[in-house]
């Protein structure tokens, strides 16, 4: 009982001295829960359905796939709760979007940086990779392919008011 006191008070002290960095992960939600089915019509002015929980692969917490029926039909959105936090460091998300730029077979992409969110977006080809694209908050990093840059830039601040993310 005396090492857990002691263990608890050490804990206490590094965290107090910025040791110890507290994970804000209780205002995550799922990739489905991000927004819902109508914010998403709203943001990209199509129908969406079906929002089904995906597998997630490596470095993603969530993931959640769209179908688009005014689209083809294999035409979807996905978007992606990415593990990764980069908390906006410029080097890290270089990182991230290299990951990302593997993912998309090598496929070009334009960087930028809004009101100091870093942003990339790969303009993505049909039926070879899709649209992609990537931001960091500092409190999580999201990836949504399948919609326009503006969209999805709409998607990624709309979550961020939402959940009054940084």
């Amino acid at each position: 009982m005396k090492y857990c006191s002691l263990i608890a008070i050490f804990s206490l002290l590094l965290a107090s001295c910025g040791g110890v960095e507290p994970q804000h992960t209780e205002n995550l939600p799922d990739a489905c829960g991000l927004l819902t089915v109508d914010q998403l019509k709203d943001i990209l002015l199509e129908p969406v359905e079906r929002p089904v929980p995906t597998k997630a692969n490596f470095g993603e917490k969530s993931a959640c796939s769209y179908s688009l029926p005014g689209r083809g039909s294999d035409d979807i959105l996905v978007i992606y709760i990415l593990e990764s936090k980069t908390g906006k460091d410029p080097d890290k998300f270089d990182a991230l979007v290299a990951e990302w730029q593997a993912r998309n077979m090598g496929a070009k992409y334009e960087e930028e940086t809004v009101s100091g969110y870093p942003m990339a977006f790969f303009e993505g080809e049909h039926h070879v990779n899709p649209s992609t694209f990537l931001i960091s908050f500092n409190q999580v990093d999201l990836a949504i392919q399948g919609a326009s840059k503006e969209n999805a830039k709409s998607i990624a601040f709309r979550a961020m008011v939402q959940y009054q993310w940084k």
